[in-house]
């Protein structure tokens, strides 16, 4: 793998009508790249590292967004859940098919700290006994008998959550359902000012210098792990990806009956805003191409500009998995980031990517 030459970068002047704020002048100056041999030492695999670098070097030449080039996206974009034939409405052998084309991947990576639980999403118990992945579990099972087919259940771990997820896999080795799991890349934190790495070569591997780069981790990782592969080999043509933890995202017959009708490359689920609905994205229309508008990173100012864009992401996304592959191989799936501060006094940095960016 070549060695990225470290160089400075030129910046423009930041505007008023830019929706993100402006990077501080420090971080503007950090090198494009960081050293591929520290990236090595610190325990990075190589498409880690190049995903990883890709990503820190689209946060500091980050483009300004200007609101004058972003509108509504018109009624005639959205098809509305109310228009489509219902399930009930298709044959037994039309759903059959259907669903032998599909395998569901859920998000399993993250922990439960923002509910106030320890441990993974997926082992959080919400009723009776029942965690989230239990639900997840019994749903897929009973498509599978209802219909006689084999949707297989993929899930997405983290570092933080795979060792306690596949513990407790055991326990539905009798339900009529495939589960497969891989594992998210694990990025670096890195200091908000220098952009270098947060863990040093040659220390004992910290839990809290790390992270799950994102949602849209989802497509390079499976690709990595060969079941991206797999999958198109067996005879499966889509995935419906959705978190863990939302017990509403279900396969809906209905919305499949439709991805598959019109042969989608992506499709994403949106519900109407509501006034809870702060950090999350908003769909719009960026210089007439759909994209996400995450408004955790639009500045303060700016934010009563989208009061009028009702478009709410669920994060429950559906994609071509031969699309997907190919965009993958040929790093054509750019998707745009989400930074955090995160550490003492906010002096990190976590830049992810949410799945639902591939909309654009």
């Amino acid at each position: 793998m070549a060695q990225p030459q470290s160089k400075r970068l030129d910046h423009r002047r930041p505007s008023e009508d830019d929706i993100y704020p402006a990077l501080p002048s420090e971080t503007k100056q950090a090198p494009s790249a960081v050293d591929i041999e520290i990236l090595k030492s610190i325990g990075m695999s190589e498409n880690e590292i190049i995903a990883f670098e890709r990503q820190r070097s689209a946060y500091i030449n980050k483009d300004q967004i200007m609101m004058s080039d972003i509108q509504m996206p018109p009624e005639e974009f959205f098809t509305q859940y109310s228009d489509i034939p219902k399930a009930d409405t298709l044959s037994p052998d039309a759903v059959k098919l259907m669903l032998s084309k599909l395998a569901v991947i859920k998000l399993n990576g993250g922990l439960g700290t923002g509910m106030g639980c320890s441990g993974g999403k997926g082992t959080i118990e919400v009723r009776a006994g029942m965690t989230f992945l239990d639900l997840t579990v019994q749903h897929i099972a009973q498509l599978n008998s209802t219909y006689g087919v084999n949707v297989p259940l993929v899930l997405m771990n983290s570092f933080r959550t795979d060792k306690e997820t596949n513990k407790v896999l055991e326990k539905y080795q009798g339900q009529n359902v495939r589960i497969s799991t891989f594992i998210q890349s694990k990025f670096p934190r890195v200091y908000r000012d220098t952009m270098n790495p947060v863990p040093k070569p040659g220390s004992k591997f910290n839990v809290n210098e790390w992270y799950p780069p994102g949602s849209g981790d989802v497509f390079r990782s499976i690709m990595w792990s060969g079941l991206l592969d797999s999958l198109v080999a067996e005879g499966k043509e889509y995935i419906f990806v959705s978190n863990v933890e939302n017990i509403g995202a279900v396969v809906d017959l209905a919305i499949l009956s439709q991805v598959v009708q019109r042969n989608t490359s992506f499709a994403l689920e949106v519900t109407d805003r509501i006034s809870t609905d702060v950090t999350g994205g908003l769909l719009a229309l960026y210089r007439g191409k759909p994209t996400l508008v995450e408004m955790s990173q639009v500045k303060v100012e700016k934010i009563r500009d989208f009061r009028e864009f009702r478009s709410w992401n669920t994060n429950n996304l559906w994609a071509n998995l031969k699309t997907v592959r190919t965009l993958s191989e040929s790093d054509a799936l750019d998707l745009d980031w989400v930074a955090s501060r995160t550490g003492p006094e906010g002096r990190h940095l976590q830049i992810e990517t949410p799945a639902g960016m591939a909309i654009r």
